[in-house]
Order: structure tokens, then sequence, then C-alpha cells
């Protein structure tokens, strides 16, 4: 059997099983953190057409409109590692690319579920990593609605808290050496960001964030990508902080 070429993303662009998906990562702006540029490799819990249809339709509608909650919710899908079903229940949880920390691993009247979503199909092979379509969208706990962030005073805020989550949760994995998995945080967090706009982050900080993420892209070292993104990061924390006083310190070295 020939080994399977395409990214994560093209194959679930080729899918018909993923077309809600594909609109979804579409919408949130995160293809290319699943392309073929990162190598991973990723486990991707892909929530078929019938989960996301299980939505009711306004809630949908509104999370595809709600980048930051979209992002948090994919990105609760994502696990830094590539793991095959039958590896679950022996490893029993792994943690998430963002979001809610943890997927658990069980098996439910003769299935294998992942947060509770059964695996309907295993074992997708791509070439940065595995697909397994679940029965239903997984929640992202603590993800804002687009409403609520419309109420804060000062948006800019939230882009701290984004930003500073992602360092708090990659400097960890940074200094452990996992070095693919805090890059892809980083990218991960700076395009969520970026693509709020400059009303909620400033015109230059939007444009510096910009530029980083085409400058990280360009890296095949993964240490320097994250370094790219996360020195962008901390100026744009620098911005945030000067104009609104402080948000709370990150954790990590500074």
């Amino acid at each position: 059997m020939l080994p399977e070429l395409r990214s994560i993303e093209q194959v679930v662009a080729e899918d018909d099983r993923f077309a809600t998906l594909r609109v979804a990562i579409d919408a949130a702006g995160l293809g290319a953190q699943l392309g073929a540029r990162n190598r991973g490799p990723w486990t991707l819990l892909a929530p078929s057409n019938e989960a996301f249809a299980a939505i009711p339709a306004d809630s949908l509608k509104a999370l595809l409109a709600d980048r930051p909650a979209l992002t948090a919710v994919l990105a609760a899908h994502v696990l830094p590692t590539a793991i095959r079903r039958e590896e679950m229940l022996a490893q029993g949880s792994a943690r998430t690319l963002m979001g809610d920390g943890t997927v658990e691993f069980a098996l439910v009247a003769g299935a294998i579920t992942a947060g509770g979503a059964r695996i309907e199909v295993a074992d997708i092979e791509a070439a940065n990593g595995i697909i397994h379509v679940i029965d239903r969208v997984l929640p992202a706990r603590g993800a804002a609605p687009a409403a609520a962030v419309a109420s804060v005073p000062d948006r800019s805020r939230q882009v701290a808290a984004i930003l500073e989550l992602a360092i708090e949760r990659g400097v960890p994995r940074f200094n452990a050496g996992d070095v693919s998995s805090c890059a892809a945080l980083y990218e991960l967090a700076v395009a969520s960001v970026t693509l709020l706009g400059a009303d909620f982050i400033g015109s230059g900080a939007k444009a510096e964030l910009t530029e980083a993420l085409s400058r990280g892209s360009e890296h095949q070292d993964m240490a320097e990508r994250a370094w790219i993104y996360r020195r962008a990061m901390d100026r744009a924390l620098d911005d945030v902080r000067a104009s609104n006083g402080p948000t709370g310190q990150a954790q990590g070295e500074r």
C-alpha cells in the first residue's frame, strides 16, 4: 500500500463527510495549521456532517461567525501527537492543542469514545497525522460567545488572555523538547488573534503578527518558528499592557 501523501487539511477538503468541518476550518482560518507545511504529527477528531447537523441551526451559524469561539472549539479537536484507536485505551487521555486541556478515551457499549464522542471511523491516514471521525462536536470550555466579547469594554484584554494562555501552555512544551507542539500552539494563537482584526489589537500589532505568521511559515526549524511567534506575541502583549494596564503575568521564562 502506498503511503498517504495528502495532509490532514487536504483529506478534510476532499472528503464529503467533512463538508461542514471544512467550512468551519476555513472560517477560523486554521487550514494552514493542518496543512502540508506543518508536519505534526497531529490527531484530528473530525466531527462528521451529521455531528454538526445536531447543533441547532442558529447556534451553528453564530459559532461559524464567532472566530474566537470557533477557533477554541476546533482546537479542542486537535491533539499534538498521532494516536491510533488501538492506543487510546492504554493511553487513557491526551492533551489538546488548546481549549479544554485533555480528551479522555473510554470504552462505552463496545465502542471507543473520545471526549464522550463515539469514534465512527478510525485511523484515516494523512501525511502529517491521523483522522478519526466522531459523532458529535466536542465543547471548548471557556470559549466566549461573540456577544460576550463585544460587551467587554476593552476588547484588547481578550487578546492578552489568548496570548498569555498560549505562552503559559507553550513554554513547558518547548522546555520539554516538544518544540513542534509549542510552535503550532503559538501559531494557532497568533492566527486567532490576527483574525480578530485591528479593532481588537491595533493596526500596528496586527501588521506585526501577520508578518510573524508569514516569516514563521518559511522556517522548517520548529524551534526558530516558535521563537518568531513568541517574540511577536511578547511585543503585542507589551502594547496591550501599555495601553490597558496589567492583565496578569504569563508563566514561563521571559
